[in-house]
C-alpha cells in the first residue's frame, strides 16, 4: 500500500513514529517537499548504521541503474563493512565522485586486502577522510588534497604507520593542504627522515617532504610518534599547531619542544607531561588531563598548571583532593572546569563535596562538572552513603545559588544533579525541546541515567528547512 492510499489517521500515526531530527517527516507532508528533498537533500549527508541490512539497501539504491545518482553524496558515514558487502561498497564507492566528507569505522576482512581501499585514490573530490581499525598499509596512495585526516588503531596491536606508502604516503601527498591531523589509539607514526634547521635553510622543496606547514590540530593520542633514530622537532614539522594532544612516547626530549609548546593554545596529555613543560606554556587556555593512575591525595596544582588557563578538564584515579584549594592560585581565570575520579571512599566523598563548594565560588567558573565513577563502599568509613548524598545535596544547592555559574553537573554514584541557568546574553531562541514540549533553561532535575545536559540547544531540523523554502517563496 503507498502513502498515497493510507487512511490519514493512520498516515499521521506513523508520521508520529518518525525521527523529529530527520529531513523524512516533512518529505512525507506533500508530493513538492518530496521531489525537493529527495534525492537532492536525502542523499547529500548519508549516515548508515553498522546494521547490514540498512547498509545492504544503501547500496543497492546507489547501484541499481534506476536509483539516485551517486553523484549526490557529499558525505557518508558508515559503521563496520561485512566482508560479503566489501565489492558491493567498492562498486558504490567508486561511483560517488563528489564525495568530500567519509567516515569509516572499519572494515571485516582477514587478510586480503579489500576492494574499497583500491577506490581511496580515485576520490579526487575528498577532504575529509576519518579511518577507524583499518589495516592503514593497504589503502591506496593516490589519495591528496586532503585538508582533514582522521585514523585510529585497534589498542592491542600497535600498527606501523611510516611515510613510504599507505596512509603514510597520503599525509605526504596532503601536507601542503592539511589542516588538521588525528592518529590515535595504538598507531607508531614512524615520520622517516625528519626536517633539520639545515634543510630548512636549504632551498629546494624537496627538503619540506616531512613539513606540514598549515596543520593547526594535530592529536597523538595513545599513539607515537618517532623518526628514524631520534625525536621527532615537532616546532619543524608543524610550525602552525596550536590544539595537540600528546603521543605516549617522550616527545617532550627534543631541544626545541619549548618553541613548539609555546604556541599551543589546546593540549591533551598526561600529568607528567604537563609538569614537564609547564614553565613553556605562554598561550595555553585549555587542557584535557586524563592519562596516567594520579592521585589527587597530595596533589598540587600551581607545579602542574599554567596560570593562562581558562578551559580544564581533569582525571584522577582516586583520593580526596585535599589540595583543591590551590588550583585558585594556579588557574585564577578559570572559566570551565571538570572533574573525573575513577574512585573514592565514602570518607573521600564527604570531605570533597566542601572543598569543591569553597574551591568554586573562590574562581570565575562559568561551567562546573563533576563525576565520581565508583563509590567505594568498604566497612570502615565514617560515613554512611545516605549521609554522603545528603552532603553533596548541600554542595548542589550551594554551588546553585552561585550568581556566575551557568550550568552544573554533578554526578556521585547514583546521585545526579545537573542545572543550566538562561542567561540573559544568550538568544531568545534557546529553549530546550524535551518531547515536542519546550522547556526553559533555568530548570533542573534529577536523572538516574542517560545524557545529564545538552549543551547545545537547537531548533529541529524541520523549522530551518521551514525558513528556508519560505526565504525561497517570497525571492
Amino acid at each position: 500500500m503507498s502513502l498515497q492510499d493510507l487512511p490519514y489517521d493512520i498516515f499521521l500515526n506513523l508520521l508520529g513514529l518518525l525521527d523529529s531530527r530527520s529531513l523524512l517527516p516533512l518529505a512525507c507532508t506533500s508530493r513538492a517537499l518530496e521531489d525537493a528533498i529527495i534525492p537532492e537533500f536525502l542523499y547529500k549527508h548519508v549516515y548508515v548504521s553498522s546494521t547490514s541490512g540498512r547498509l545492504q539497501y544503501f547500496l543497492h539504491c546507489i547501484t541499481a541503474e534506476d536509483g539516485p545518482p551517486a553523484d549526490l553524496v557529499r558525505s557518508l558515514d558508515v559503521g563496520i563493512i561485512p566482508a560479503r558487502l566489501e565489492p558491493l561498497f567498492a562498486d558504490a564507492l567508486a561511483r560517488m565522485r563528489n564525495l568530500r566528507d567519509f567516515h569509516l569505522t572499519g572494515m571485516a576482512y582477514a587478510h586480503s586486502p579489500p576492494e574499497s581501499a583500491k577506490v581511496f585514490g580515485s576520490l579526487s573530490a575528498l577532504r575529509h577522510l576519518h579511518l577507524g581499525y583499518c589495516e592503514l598499509h593497504k589503502l591506496r596512495e593516490g589519495l591528496s588534497q586532503l585538508q582533514t585526516l582522521h585514523v585510529s588503531g585497534n589498542h592491542v596491536d600497535w600498527s606501523p604507520m611510516i611515510s613510504s606508502h599507505g596512509v603514510g604516503m597520503i599525509l605526504l601527498n596532503s601536507r601542503e593542504t592539511l589542516i588538521e591531523i588525528s592518529v590515535r589509539n595504538g598507531i607508531n607514526w614512524i615520520m622517516g627522515e625528519n626536517p633539520s634547521s639545515r634543510d630548512i635553510g636549504a632551498g629546494p622543496r624537496g627538503d619540506f617532504r616531512h613539513v606540514w606547514p598549515l596543520v593547526h590540530t594535530l592529536d597523538l593520542s595513545e599513539s607515537t610518534l618517532t623518526d628514524e633514530d631520534s625525536p621527532v622537532d615537532l616546532s619543524l614539522s608543524f610550525p602552525s599547531v596550536r590544539s595537540f594532544g600528546a603521543p605516549r612516547n617522550h616527545w617532550a626530549e627534543h631541544p626545541h619542544t619549548r618553541l613548539f609548546v609555546s604556541r599551543l593554545e589546546s593540549f591533551q596529555g598526561s600529568w607528567a607531561d604537563m609538569k614537564n613543560i609547564v614553565s613553556s606554556f605562554s598561550n595555553l587556555r585549555r587542557a584535557v588531563i586524563q592519562r596516567g593512575s594520579v592521585w589527587g591525595t597530595t596533589f598540587i596544582f600551581t607545579e602542574y598548571l599554567p596560570s593562562t588557563l581558562e578551559s580544564l578538564e581533569m582525571s584522577f584515579a582516586g583520593g580526596f583532593l585535599s589540595h583543591l584549594d590551590t588550583l585558585v592560585e594556579a588557574t585564577p581565570n578559570l572559566v570551565f572546569l571538570s572533574i573525573e575520579l575513577m574512585r573514592q571512599t565514602l570518607d573521600e566523598l564527604f570531605d570533597t563535596a566542601a572543598f569543591l563548594v569553597t574551591c568554586v565560588s573562590r574562581l570565575p567558573l562559568a561551567y562546573l562538572t563533576f563525576r565520581c565513577r565508583t563509590v567505594d563502599l568498604r566497612t570502615g568509613s565514617i560515613y554512611t552513603l545516605d549521609q554522603v548524598e545528603a552532603e553533596w545535596e548541600s554542595a548542589y544547592s550551594a554551588l546553585k545559588l552561585q550568581p556566575g555559574l551557568q550550568a552544573v553537573c554533578l554526578k556521585v554514584g547514583k546521585l545526579q544533579r545537573y542545572r543550566w541557568r538562561k542567561s540573559a546574553a544568550r538568544s531568545p531562541f534557546g529553549l530546550r525541546f524535551a518531547g515536542g514540549a519546550v522547556e526553559p533553561e533555568d530548570t533542573h532535575k534529577d536523572i538516574a541515567s542517560g545524557q545529564v545536559w545538552s549543551r547545545t540547544p537547537l531548533i529541529p531540523r524541520q523549522q530551518v528547512m521551514y525558513n528556508w523554502l519560505q526565504s525561497r517563496a517570497e525571492d
